[in-house]
C-alpha cells in the first residue's frame, strides 16, 4: 500500500524577477519569452502569455518595487500596475497564512481584498510546501517535526508548489464581448472593463465531435484575441462574463 503524507503549506506572493537592463545587454544575454518556453508543454503558455504576471522590479541590483504586467506572444510587455517599495503594503490578506492539508483531504483559504474597487486589479497567490518545524505555527512540537523528517529520509523528497490567479473586479462590472468568425478565423474583443474567460476552448470538425485539446484563455479589458481555424470546422467554448455563462458555437 502506498504511503500517505500530510502536506504543510505556507502561502506567499509570487514575484518573478524583472531585470531592467540596457537594450544592448538585453539583446545579447536575455532569452525572449518564446525561446524560454520552447520544449515545454503547450498548456504552460496559457499561464505565461496574455495573463497578469506578478513581478519583482530590480534596477542594477536595487529593489524598486512590485508590478503586474502582461507579456504578449510577440514579447511586448504591458504594465498594469506598479507599487514602489515604500508603498508595498499589499491590499490582499490570505487566511490562514499556514495550513496543513491531510492526505486525501482539503483545506479552504479565505482571501480578503481591502482596497478600493474603482478598477480591476490582479494578484497571484502561491502555495509553498514546507517541512514542518516547531514554532512555525503548524501546532507541531519538536518530536513531531523530527519524526516527520525521519520519514522523508528513506526516499526522494519532492515539494511541489501550487499557484492561482486572483481577479478583483470593479465595484460595478460592465461586460461587452463581441465575437465574430470569418473564413475560419475567430476574433474575440473585450470592450468591457473587467476580464472575461474563454473556457473549454477547442476547434472541432462538428459541435462536440473530433475536437482538439481544450484550452482556457483570460481576456483582459481592452484587449482582443484572434484564433486561427479552418472554415469547414467550428470553434466552441464557454464565455464566462462574471457569473454569467454562455455556450458559444461558431461556424464560417
Amino acid at each position: 500500500m502506498p504511503t500517505m503524507h500530510t502536506f504543510f503549506v505556507s502561502i506567499s506572493w509570487l514575484l518573478v524577477c524583472l531585470l531592467l537592463v540596457p537594450a544592448s545587454a538585453a539583446a545579447s544575454s536575455v532569452l525572449g519569452g518564446r525561446a524560454q518556453v520552447q520544449g515545454l508543454p503547450r498548456e504552460f503558455e496559457e499561464h505565461l502569455f496574455d495573463v497578469p504576471l506578478a513581478v519583482r522590479v530590480d534596477l542594477d541590483g536595487r529593489y524598486l518595487g512590485d508590478a503586474m504586467v502582461v507579456l504578449s506572444r510577440d514579447e511586448r510587455v504591458q504594465l498594469l500596475e506598479f507599487t514602489e517599495t515604500q508603498e508595498s503594503q499589499r491590499g490582499v490578506v490570505a487566511s490562514p497564512a499556514r495550513l496543513i492539508v491531510p492526505a486525501q483531504g482539503t483545506q479552504a483559504v479565505r482571501v480578503l481584498y481591502r482596497g478600493t474597487r474603482d478598477r480591476e486589479r490582479y494578484f497571484r497567490l502561491r502555495f509553498i510546501p514546507v517541512l514542518p518545524e516547531s514554532g512555525d505555527g503548524f501546532a507541531v512540537d519538536a518530536q513531531d517535526a523530527e519524526r516527520y523528517r525521519e520519514q522523508l529520509k528513506a526516499g526522494v523528497n519532492l515539494l511541489a508548489g501550487y499557484g492561482s490567479l486572483l481577479f478583483v473586479r470593479p465595484g460595478e462590472a460592465r461586460f461587452q464581448t463581441p465575437v465574430r468568425r470569418q473564413d475560419g478565423q475567430l476574433t474575440v474583443i473585450n470592450e468591457g472593463h473587467t476580464t472575461v474567460v474563454l473556457d473549454h476552448f477547442p476547434q472541432c470538425s462538428t459541435p462536440n465531435q473530433t475536437c482538439e485539446p481544450a484550452t482556457k484563455h483570460h481576456l483582459l479589458p481592452g484587449r482582443s484575441r484572434q484564433f486561427d481555424g479552418e472554415s469547414d470546422k467550428v470553434h466552441q467554448f464557454e464565455l464566462h462574463e462574471g457569473e454569467n455563462l454562455q455556450l458559444m458555437v461558431l461556424k464560417g
